[in-house]
């Protein structure tokens, strides 16, 4: 996304020594350098082997070549599902609508942005609904596991090896 022509504005934080108020405005900022430290970040701590799924797409798209990443690595990413990307993406439009109107140029590409991630998503749906239900099947048996592992000895003491 970040090669689009209109996503120029949305690369990285707004300034705040050349857009003061732009803070006092919009409280939750978002843009496509903090999506990407998002898909970096160090979201889950547990040492347990977690899932990584990469899928890299390789686009060409109104003669612009695009190497667009979508991947979920549950260790590393704080994205899940599309939906959480997507309403981050959706930030950048919403936030620019509000500082800039809805008829500003920057609107305009917000809009165009979050349209084109849709749309682009949108093409991989078999693909993503896989990879959404591997990710939770992953989640729910480490969950599983982690609570297993937490489980206090101690509660056995009465010779009772039920749990309700």
């Amino acid at each position: 996304m970040k090669a689009l022509k209109d996503s120029y504005p949305f690369l990285h934080p707004v300034d705040r020594r050349k857009v003061p108020k732009y803070y006092e405005i919009i409280h939750d900022p978002m843009d496509l350098e903090s999506i990407h430290k998002h898909i970096k970040s160090k979201h889950f701590t547990s040492g347990l082997n977690r899932m990584c799924v990469t899928i890299t797409i390789d686009r060409l798209i109104d003669h612009q070549y695009i190497n667009y990443t979508y991947f979920d690595t549950l260790a590393d990413n704080k994205y899940h599902n599309r939906q959480e990307f997507l309403a981050d993406v959706e930030l950048i439009k919403n936030n620019s609508i509000q500082f800039n109107g809805p008829d500003s140029t920057f609107s305009k590409q917000a809009s165009a942005l979050f349209e084109f991630a849709k749309s682009f998503l949108g093409e991989f749906e078999d693909q993503l609904n896989q990879l959404e239900r591997n990710i939770q099947t992953s989640q729910d048996k480490d969950f599983d596991e982690d609570e297993l592992s937490n489980m206090d000895d101690s509660s056995f003491a009465d010779g009772d090896d039920e749990v309700c």
